[in-house]
Protein backbone atom coordinates (compact mmCIF):
# COMPACT_ATOMS: atom_id res chain seq x y z
CA UNK A 1 0.00 0.00 0.00
CA UNK A 2 1.36 3.46 -0.92
CA UNK A 3 1.49 5.89 2.00
CA UNK A 4 1.11 9.57 1.14
CA UNK A 5 2.16 12.44 3.34
CA UNK A 6 1.05 15.89 2.19
CA UNK A 7 3.77 18.33 3.16
CA UNK A 8 3.37 22.05 3.63
CA UNK A 9 4.28 24.37 0.79
CA UNK A 10 8.05 24.64 0.36
CA UNK A 11 9.48 28.09 -0.38
CA UNK A 12 12.53 28.60 -2.62
CA UNK A 13 15.67 30.15 -1.18
CA UNK A 14 16.40 31.94 -4.46
CA UNK A 15 14.64 32.65 -7.77
CA UNK A 16 16.46 33.61 -10.98
CA UNK A 17 14.80 35.34 -13.92
CA UNK A 18 16.30 33.79 -17.06
CA UNK A 19 17.02 35.78 -20.25
CA UNK A 20 15.10 33.41 -22.48
CA UNK A 21 12.94 30.28 -22.45
CA UNK A 22 14.45 26.90 -21.63
CA UNK A 23 13.24 23.32 -21.46
CA UNK A 24 15.95 21.35 -19.66
CA UNK A 25 18.37 21.93 -16.79
CA UNK A 26 21.42 19.84 -15.87
CA UNK A 27 24.32 20.24 -13.46
CA UNK A 28 27.91 19.03 -13.77
CA UNK A 29 31.09 19.92 -11.87
CA UNK A 30 29.12 22.43 -9.77
CA UNK A 31 27.94 24.24 -12.88
CA UNK A 32 24.37 24.71 -14.13
CA UNK A 33 23.48 24.14 -17.80
CA UNK A 34 20.25 25.02 -19.60
CA UNK A 35 18.89 24.02 -23.00
CA UNK A 36 16.02 25.49 -25.01
CA UNK A 37 13.63 23.27 -26.94
CA UNK A 38 15.32 24.27 -30.20
CA UNK A 39 18.65 25.87 -31.01
CA UNK A 40 22.32 25.44 -31.79
CA UNK A 41 23.56 25.83 -28.21
CA UNK A 42 23.07 24.85 -24.65
CA UNK A 43 24.01 27.49 -22.08
CA UNK A 44 26.27 27.47 -19.04
CA UNK A 45 25.09 29.56 -16.12
CA UNK A 46 27.82 31.61 -14.47
CA UNK A 47 27.31 30.58 -10.84
CA UNK A 48 28.69 33.96 -9.73
CA UNK A 49 25.62 35.57 -11.31
CA UNK A 50 23.26 33.60 -9.08
CA UNK A 51 23.44 36.41 -6.53
CA UNK A 52 23.57 39.18 -9.13
CA UNK A 53 20.71 41.12 -10.70
CA UNK A 54 21.64 40.04 -14.24
CA UNK A 55 22.02 36.36 -15.11
CA UNK A 56 25.07 35.58 -17.26
CA UNK A 57 24.66 32.64 -19.67
CA UNK A 58 27.55 31.43 -21.85
CA UNK A 59 26.65 29.42 -24.99
CA UNK A 60 28.13 26.00 -25.73
CA UNK A 61 27.66 25.76 -29.51
CA UNK A 62 27.41 22.27 -31.01
CA UNK A 63 25.73 22.88 -34.40
CA UNK A 64 25.00 25.59 -36.96
CA UNK A 65 21.33 24.61 -37.17
CA UNK A 66 19.18 27.21 -35.38
CA UNK A 67 16.17 24.87 -35.66
CA UNK A 68 17.89 21.88 -34.11
CA UNK A 69 15.53 20.12 -31.71
CA UNK A 70 16.74 19.41 -28.16
CA UNK A 71 14.58 16.87 -26.33
CA UNK A 72 17.21 16.23 -23.69
CA UNK A 73 20.91 16.41 -22.95
CA UNK A 74 23.56 15.11 -20.56
CA UNK A 75 27.06 16.40 -19.82
CA UNK A 76 30.22 14.52 -18.88
CA UNK A 77 33.75 15.95 -18.45
CA UNK A 78 34.59 15.17 -22.07
CA UNK A 79 31.36 15.31 -24.06
CA UNK A 80 27.84 16.61 -24.49
CA UNK A 81 25.12 14.07 -25.34
CA UNK A 82 22.02 15.34 -27.15
CA UNK A 83 18.70 13.74 -28.00
CA UNK A 84 16.44 15.24 -30.69
CA UNK A 85 13.87 12.44 -30.42
CA UNK A 86 15.20 10.47 -33.38
CA UNK A 87 19.00 10.71 -33.14
CA UNK A 88 21.29 10.56 -30.12
CA UNK A 89 24.45 12.62 -30.77
CA UNK A 90 27.73 12.96 -28.94
CA UNK A 91 29.62 16.26 -29.16
CA UNK A 92 33.28 16.23 -28.06
CA UNK A 93 34.33 19.43 -26.28
CA UNK A 94 38.03 19.38 -27.22
CA UNK A 95 37.79 18.47 -30.90
CA UNK A 96 34.39 20.01 -31.64
CA UNK A 97 33.43 16.80 -33.46
CA UNK A 98 29.81 15.61 -33.30
CA UNK A 99 28.89 12.02 -34.05
CA UNK A 100 25.58 10.13 -34.14
CA UNK A 101 25.60 7.14 -31.84
CA UNK A 102 22.03 5.85 -32.15
CA UNK A 103 19.00 6.43 -34.38
CA UNK A 104 15.36 5.43 -33.91
CA UNK A 105 11.83 6.67 -34.61
CA UNK A 106 11.22 7.76 -31.00
CA UNK A 107 13.99 8.00 -28.38
CA UNK A 108 11.91 9.03 -25.39
CA UNK A 109 14.85 9.37 -22.99
CA UNK A 110 18.43 8.34 -22.31
CA UNK A 111 20.97 8.25 -19.50
CA UNK A 112 24.75 8.14 -19.28
CA UNK A 113 26.45 5.76 -16.86
CA UNK A 114 29.60 6.84 -14.97
CA UNK A 115 31.52 4.66 -17.46
CA UNK A 116 29.95 6.81 -20.25
CA UNK A 117 28.02 3.80 -21.52
CA UNK A 118 24.58 4.79 -22.76
CA UNK A 119 21.16 3.44 -21.83
CA UNK A 120 18.20 4.65 -23.85
CA UNK A 121 14.47 4.13 -24.01
CA UNK A 122 13.04 3.42 -27.47
CA UNK A 123 9.35 4.19 -27.04
CA UNK A 124 8.22 2.94 -30.46
CA UNK A 125 9.74 -0.51 -30.00
CA UNK A 126 9.02 -0.53 -26.23
CA UNK A 127 12.64 -1.41 -25.50
CA UNK A 128 15.27 -0.42 -22.98
CA UNK A 129 18.58 -0.56 -24.86
CA UNK A 130 22.04 -0.79 -23.30
CA UNK A 131 25.01 0.36 -25.41
CA UNK A 132 28.65 -0.52 -24.72
CA UNK A 133 31.64 1.85 -24.70
CA UNK A 134 31.83 1.61 -28.51
CA UNK A 135 28.12 2.52 -28.77
CA UNK A 136 27.22 -0.96 -29.96
CA UNK A 137 24.06 -2.60 -28.59
CA UNK A 138 24.93 -4.90 -25.68
CA UNK A 139 21.37 -6.06 -25.05
CA UNK A 140 17.74 -5.03 -25.24
CA UNK A 141 14.93 -5.43 -22.73
CA UNK A 142 11.52 -5.75 -24.38
CA UNK A 143 8.06 -4.66 -23.21
CA UNK A 144 9.28 -1.52 -21.42
CA UNK A 145 7.17 1.54 -22.26
CA UNK A 146 9.57 3.98 -20.61
CA UNK A 147 8.97 7.72 -20.98
CA UNK A 148 11.80 8.96 -18.77
CA UNK A 149 15.11 7.46 -17.69
CA UNK A 150 17.72 8.30 -15.08
CA UNK A 151 20.84 6.68 -13.55
CA UNK A 152 21.84 6.90 -9.92
CA UNK A 153 23.09 4.90 -6.97
CA UNK A 154 24.34 2.17 -9.31
CA UNK A 155 20.85 1.61 -10.77
CA UNK A 156 18.84 2.59 -13.82
CA UNK A 157 15.40 4.07 -13.10
CA UNK A 158 12.71 3.87 -15.77
CA UNK A 159 9.41 5.75 -15.53
CA UNK A 160 6.47 4.17 -17.33
CA UNK A 161 3.98 6.80 -16.22
CA UNK A 162 2.29 4.91 -13.40
CA UNK A 163 5.32 3.20 -11.91
CA UNK A 164 9.10 3.37 -11.70
CA UNK A 165 11.09 0.24 -12.51
CA UNK A 166 14.67 -0.16 -11.25
CA UNK A 167 17.29 -2.11 -13.23
CA UNK A 168 20.87 -3.08 -12.50
CA UNK A 169 23.69 -2.57 -15.03
CA UNK A 170 22.89 -5.95 -16.60
CA UNK A 171 19.25 -5.10 -17.22
CA UNK A 172 17.85 -7.17 -14.37
CA UNK A 173 14.80 -5.71 -12.61
CA UNK A 174 15.77 -5.19 -8.97
CA UNK A 175 12.65 -3.42 -7.75
CA UNK A 176 9.66 -1.33 -8.81
CA UNK A 177 7.26 1.06 -7.13
CA UNK A 178 3.80 2.24 -8.16
CA UNK A 179 3.19 5.98 -8.31
CA UNK A 180 0.25 7.65 -6.57
CA UNK A 181 -0.76 9.06 -9.97
CA UNK A 182 0.58 9.24 -13.51
CA UNK A 183 3.66 11.47 -13.82
CA UNK A 184 5.87 12.52 -16.75
CA UNK A 185 9.40 12.77 -15.35
CA UNK A 186 11.70 11.56 -12.63
CA UNK A 187 14.90 12.72 -10.98
CA UNK A 188 17.35 10.73 -8.84
CA UNK A 189 19.93 12.00 -6.38
CA UNK A 190 22.04 10.21 -3.79
CA UNK A 191 19.24 9.99 -1.26
CA UNK A 192 15.85 10.57 -2.88
CA UNK A 193 13.73 9.74 -5.90
CA UNK A 194 11.48 12.47 -7.34
CA UNK A 195 8.50 12.16 -9.70
CA UNK A 196 6.94 15.22 -11.32
CA UNK A 197 4.94 16.53 -14.26
CA UNK A 198 5.11 19.86 -16.09
CA UNK A 199 1.35 20.36 -15.71
CA UNK A 200 1.33 19.97 -11.92
CA UNK A 201 2.52 22.40 -9.23
CA UNK A 202 3.69 19.66 -6.88
CA UNK A 203 5.99 16.66 -6.94
CA UNK A 204 6.34 13.32 -5.16
CA UNK A 205 9.39 12.19 -3.19
CA UNK A 206 10.07 8.52 -2.53
CA UNK A 207 11.81 7.63 0.72
CA UNK A 208 11.54 4.82 3.24
CA UNK A 209 9.30 2.94 0.77
CA UNK A 210 6.69 5.72 0.86
CA UNK A 211 5.65 8.49 -1.53
CA UNK A 212 5.36 11.98 -0.03
CA UNK A 213 3.61 14.83 -1.83
CA UNK A 214 5.30 18.24 -1.79
CA UNK A 215 3.42 21.39 -2.81
CA UNK A 216 5.72 23.75 -4.75
CA UNK A 217 3.16 26.26 -6.10
CA UNK A 218 5.09 26.25 -9.39
CA UNK A 219 4.76 23.88 -12.34
CA UNK A 220 7.97 21.95 -12.97
CA UNK A 221 9.67 21.56 -16.34
CA UNK A 222 12.87 19.95 -15.06
CA UNK A 223 14.91 19.24 -11.93
CA UNK A 224 18.62 19.08 -11.13
CA UNK A 225 20.76 19.43 -8.01
CA UNK A 226 23.91 21.38 -7.21
CA UNK A 227 25.59 21.35 -3.81
CA UNK A 228 22.97 21.80 -1.13
CA UNK A 229 20.36 23.09 -3.59
CA UNK A 230 17.62 21.43 -5.59
CA UNK A 231 17.26 23.40 -8.83
CA UNK A 232 13.84 23.56 -10.48
CA UNK A 233 13.15 25.01 -13.92
CA UNK A 234 9.55 26.18 -14.12
CA UNK A 235 7.13 25.09 -16.83
CA UNK A 236 7.45 28.40 -18.67
CA UNK A 237 11.22 27.88 -18.82
CA UNK A 238 11.87 31.44 -17.66
CA UNK A 239 12.75 31.00 -13.99
CA UNK A 240 15.12 28.86 -11.94
CA UNK A 241 14.08 28.09 -8.37
CA UNK A 242 16.76 27.11 -5.85
CA UNK A 243 15.44 25.14 -2.88
CA UNK A 244 17.43 23.97 0.11
CA UNK A 245 17.60 20.20 -0.23
CA UNK A 246 17.24 19.92 3.54
CA UNK A 247 13.72 21.33 3.12
CA UNK A 248 12.72 18.09 1.45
Amino acid sequence: MVFLLLLLSTEPAKVLNLPGEFKTVRTADFLVYLAPGFGKSIFQLDTHSIDAETVDLQPVIFTDDENNRIDGFEITPFALYLNNGKVLDKFFFVSGVKESIYESRDISSFAVMPTEEIILADYKSNELIFLDSKNEVKFRISNQEIIDLKCGNGLVYGLTGKKIVMFDEYGNITDETALPEKMQHLYVDSALLYAYSNVKDYLYIYRSNNWEKVDLQVMVSDIAAIGSSLVILDNAGTHLYFYNRSAF
